[in-house]
């Protein structure tokens, strides 16, 4: 719905931002990609004064819904069997309330 029905719903609407805000934050720690698509990952972002972290959450894949209540965005991962250690930096989508 974030990535695909909201952006919609926003341009439909008029609304001057579209979608989800995006930023680069640095991994808190070490993330294995596995797949051959590319992933959005429920995670928990940071802003503090040393720059922005991010930190995936336990996830167990889309019928997860309680990691969802513990994230306030999706990391992305590129498709492959890719390692991220920490401090690599990563897009992420923030989740918000209201889009105005």
């Amino acid at each position: 719905f974030e990535l695909f029905v909201r952006p919609l719903i926003d341009r439909l609407a008029g609304r001057t931002r579209i979608g989800m805000p995006s930023h680069q934050a640095q991994l808190k720690g070490h993330f294995q990609q596995r797949g051959n698509r590319p992933t959005f990952h429920p995670a928990y972002f940071e802003q503090a004064e040393q720059g922005a972290s991010v930190e995936p959450v336990r996830w167990q894949g889309s019928a997860d819904q309680r990691a969802l209540t513990t994230a306030n965005c999706l990391a992305y991962f590129s498709a492959g069997q890719r390692d991220f250690p920490p401090g690599s930096a990563v897009p992420v989508f923030l989740f918000e309330a209201g889009n105005d």
